[in-house]
């Protein structure tokens, strides 16, 4: 069980506004953000894996 002196500090961020190098809550370390016409895509190190996550630009991200 976690206590409350040990939970990470949790921030909401508009995913125009992320930036490389911050953790996503359940998803790993962003590493790379490509802004494409329809969606952002992103690409997240999870699992000692490259994986792109693709999001609709009016997404609200959880970074920790």
């Amino acid at each position: 069980m976690l206590l409350s002196d040990n939970l990470p500090k949790i921030n909401c961020v508009h995913i125009s506004k992320i930036e490389a190098g911050v953790v996503l809550a359940n998803l790993g370390e962003l590493l790379e953000i490509e802004e494409r016409s329809d969606c952002y895509a992103l690409i997240i190190s999870r699992m000692n894996e490259k994986q792109v996550f693709k999001f609709e630009k009016n997404t609200v991200l959880v970074t920790i």
